[in-house]
């Protein structure tokens, strides 16, 4: 058995964020959890929020949970009061360019 069949594969899908006022990193990283929480998906998804800011976000999660953690994330329309719409751009296998994808975003 290879060790990343025990520890697990990891992605990192990138999204971008379109909302009339800012959201800080905390914010943005409860409502996810939370909205996994009521979906029954938080163990499969095991998410962690890696960047968030200028309106691209990453976040880490479980390869077998990436289905379940797009839907979720386009499904979000509300961060502690605020209207978004959320917007999965990319799914990578490496933080590396999943970082280059969200620094194309913020810039472009």
């Amino acid at each position: 058995m290879v060790v990343r069949d025990k520890v697990g594969r990891k992605r990192y899908i990138v999204f971008s964020v379109h909302t009339e006022s800012e959201l800080s990193h905390g914010d943005f990283e409860r409502a996810a959890i939370l909205l996994l929480r009521e979906k029954g998906a938080l163990r499969t998804v095991r998410p962690t929020l890696i960047d968030f800011d200028d309106g691209a976000g990453i976040l880490r999660c479980a390869h077998t949970g990436r289905d379940e953690a797009v839907d979720i994330l386009n499904s979000m329309t509300n961060v502690m009061g605020t209207k978004v719409r959320v917007e999965t751009v990319k799914t990578s296998g490496t933080l590396r360019k999943a970082r280059e994808i969200a620094k194309g975003l913020a810039s472009g």
